[in-house]
Formats: C-alpha cells, sequence, structure tokens
C-alpha cells in the first residue's frame, strides 16, 4: 500500500492537487476542511462583506481560522488540566482509602 494519496480539493473556484497520507481520516478531514473553507468565504462574501476586496475576504478568513484554531487550543490544555485535577482528587481520595 502506498503511503500517500493524491486528492484534488476547490478552494475560492480553484482545484488544487495534494498529496496527503493515505488514511481515510485524513483524507475526510482535507475534504471537510475545504468546505469549510470555501462556506466561509461565501458566508463573507453573500452575507457579511459583499463590497470587500477579495483578497481582504480571504485574510478575513485566515485570520477567523486562526482565532478558533487558537481558542481550540486553550480549550483543550483547561480541559486537560481540569481532568488532571480531577484525576489528582481520586488519587488522593483513593490514597486515603487505602491507608
Amino acid at each position: 500500500m502506498d503511503d500517500t494519496l493524491n486528492i484534488s480539493v476547490e478552494l475560492n473556484g480553484k482545484r488544487f492537487n495534494l498529496k496527503i497520507p493515505n488514511n481515510e481520516r485524513v483524507e475526510t478531514i482535507y475534504r471537510q476542511a475545504a468546505n469549510l473553507y470555501n462556506e466561509a468565504i461565501l458566508n463573507y462574501k453573500s452575507k457579511q462583506y459583499n463590497e470587500i476586496d477579495e483578497k481582504d475576504i480571504l485574510s478575513m478568513v485566515a485570520f477567523n481560522f486562526a482565532v478558533k484554531y487558537l481558542n481550540a487550543i486553550e480549550t483543550d490544555k483547561n480541559n486537560r488540566n481540569e481532568i488532571l485535577l480531577s484525576l489528582q482528587d481520586i488519587n488522593q481520595t483513593l490514597d486515603a482509602y487505602l491507608e
């Protein structure tokens, strides 16, 4: 089996050929990302910023995704900290019970 897969995705009306890891989950993520990107551009063009230059729309979409990415990282850190604290509490409870 080949380690890579060639796929084609459309981004803002232009087709791009990509080489990605040969994994069904990874392919799904790439295709979903292309869909999210195209939907975001259409949203900016049609609803919010229909008179703004195309490059500015692309910049706003990229910035919006960057903000969402950083928020997701922060949420993940907070969730990990909460889980770690819960595990520490459980560990202390078990230690007290076993003493």
